[in-house]
């Protein structure tokens, strides 16, 4: 596996998981041109978006509002999950 892969081994939930100098690193270097791999606009548009909405424009793109709503049913999703 290369040092450069996109998807390098999950181990958070291994407890004997260790670094493999092939794929892992200690530090992390951003990638501005992707967000996310669903996400084909990128970091710059995300960006411009924001400085948009910043300087008074209006953007179809979610507000505090939004991300408070969100958190909201986030929390009663799993609080209906239970422990």
């Amino acid at each position: 596996m290369s040092r450069s892969t996109a998807t390098p081994p999950f181990k958070a939930e291994d407890p004997a998981a260790r670094l493999d100098p092939a794929c892992d690193t200690l530090s992390w270097t951003p990638n501005f041109t992707a967000a996310a791999n669903e996400d084909h606009k990128g970091y710059a548009a995300l960006l411009a978006d924001a400085a948009a909405v910043l300087r008074g424009e209006s953007r179809d793109v979610p507000d505090i509002g939004d991300g408070v709503r969100a958190m909201e049913r986030l929390e009663r999703m799993i609080a209906q999950i239970g422990p």
